[in-house]
């Protein structure tokens, strides 16, 4: 009789702000639904928390990431002297990644950001063999330091553009 390999559970912490910059920025737009079942197909994501910070306007935003399967967390947004608003979310990332490793567990963890600021994360997911990958969002916009940290453990989303950019339905 053959055992049952037990299923990992993988869990996907997204940093919002910095994936649809990204793409805004490579002059595409991420289509969610597509992006959340790529994490499912070829990382085994069972549990994607999408992190940004919280604006009243885009309530339906919100609801359609839940929708398309996403852990919504949304966080304070800090408003610039320009009016502006930036959602830092980097701190609550890390922390939300950390503590569901040591007081829930998970086997591995996909981290999607282009930012320097998750280096030490990457690192400490690493050498605990708990780092599935680092999705940047594109190579030319991908802290070297966390590319250095990632290692060979890194795709880009720039790579995966034609399964997950949104496409607009055209009427006729």
């Amino acid at each position: 009789m053959r055992k049952k390999r037990k299923k990992q559970k993988v869990v996907a912490y997204i940093d919002g702000t910095n994936l649809h910059l990204s793409a805004v920025n490579m002059h595409w737009a991420v289509d969610y639904s597509r992006f959340r079942n790529l994490l499912s197909d070829k990382y085994g994501v069972s549990v994607a928390y999408y992190f940004l910070g919280y604006v009243e306007r885009y309530k339906n935003l919100y609801t359609g990431l839940k929708k398309d399967g996403y852990e919504v967390i949304n966080i304070e947004p800090t408003i610039l002297p320009d009016g502006s608003v930036k959602g830092n979310c980097d701190a609550d990332l890390v922390c939300k990644a950390l503590v569901d490793l040591y007081e829930y567990g998970y086997d591995k963890a996909v981290i999607v950001a282009s930012d320097g600021d998750y280096k030490s994360l990457v690192e400490h997911l690493k050498g605990k063999g708990k780092l599935e990958r680092v999705i940047a969002c594109s190579r030319g916009g991908c802290a070297k330091k966390l590319s250095k940290a990632a290692g060979t453990q890194i795709d880009f989303l720039d790579d995966f553009r034609a399964k997950v950019e949104y496409k607009r339905k055209r009427t006729p």
